[in-house]
């Protein structure tokens, strides 16, 4: 398709290094475009305490859905696709909602890098909210995220690489919404480098770690999903297809079509933090994933033998 293409988006599309399925990724972008309702359900909004209650109100800023963005002093606003939801005793069940976090630590920056955040349902397996941007300080950035995860009485991973995130929780009282260390994670995340911050809380996104990271993206991409289409006579019918083809986070999907392990991709690196956290539930749910019926022994997963035990043996 990219030597042959037919389209704008085929024409630019890579060809080497491809880590995901860029042709249905694209697929799923040409849905979105051509879909002119498309956005109207998804709500821009900002998150405010009233008394002790995390409020949605609406957002005088716009969500950035450019990529690539040329500058990073746009604010960006939280975009909902589906409130939370309440269970019978009037509580967000804790454990239904998580989210995965690509943080940053200065005020000013000459890189192009944003603050990102995703919340997935893990009942549904989709995200229902996620925002990417740069405030005017770091801290904002911070608090948009801790609103965001009392919203939906969700846990967070971040890479705890970086030590702002961590520490502005900590000063509110807040650590408890990040997770701890990932105990599936844990010995795998040393690639000889030496990193600062925290390692109580969040991911140490080392070499291993982030390609591990990509599995898991590109595995919960091509999951089997059933969604819904118009046959010849105006009727819906369900059809199995791709995950991806549900996803609604479009400059996610811009970002995923375009991924290379050189670039800047804060969207993707807060997607691949949310996909480590999902990965560490679906472990501890046993049964639930088909993975799980081998009750494999997390140390002798056979990507990390593969990969990096025999590598860093030597």
């Amino acid at each position: 398709m990219a030597e042959n293409p037919i389209t704008i988006r085929e024409a630019i599309m890579k060809r080497e290094s491809v880590i995901y399925p860029t042709t249905h990724i694209n697929q799923r972008l040409d849905q979105i475009d051509n879909d002119v309702s498309f956005f109207d359900s998804i709500e821009e909004v900002d998150l405010v305490m009233q008394g002790s209650k995390v409020v949605p109100v609406p957002s005088k800023e716009k969500p950035i859905r450019n990529f690539p963005h040329k500058d990073n002093s746009q604010i960006g606003c939280i975009e909902i696709h589906e409130h939370p939801k309440v269970g019978p005793e009037g509580s967000i069940p804790r454990g239904r909602y998580i989210a995965g976090i690509d943080t940053y630590d200065d005020d000013s920056s000459g890189t192009l890098s944003l603050g990102s955040i995703f919340i997935l349902d893990l009942w549904t397996d989709d995200i229902v909210a996620e925002y990417t941007g740069r405030p005017l300080r770091a801290d904002d950035f911070y608090e948009i995220c801790r609103l965001m995860l009392l919203y939906y009485n969700a846990e967070g991973n971040y890479e705890n690489n970086k030590k702002g995130l961590f520490t502005y929780f900590s000063k509110m009282n807040s650590t408890y919404l990040l997770s701890d260390v990932l105990d599936y994670l844990k010995g795998k995340d040393d690639d000889g480098r030496r990193y600062s911050g925290n390692k109580a809380k969040g991911t140490t996104a080392s070499t291993p770690v982030n390609e591990y990271a990509r599995e898991r993206i590109r595995e919960y991409l091509i999951q089997k999903s059933v969604g819904l289409t118009i046959d010849e006579n105006g009727e819906k019918q369900e059809v199995d297809q791709y995950k991806l083809y549900t996803m609604r986070s479009y400059t996610l999907l811009k970002e995923l079509s375009l991924f290379t392990i050189e670039g800047n991709y804060d969207r993707h690196d807060a997607f691949a933090m949310l996909m480590l956290l999902r990965e560490d539930k679906v472990r501890l749910s046993r049964g639930k994933d088909p993975r799980e019926a081998q009750e494999q022994v997390v140390e002798e997963d056979p990507f990390f033998a593969r990969n990096y035990d025999k590598r860093f043996s030597n």
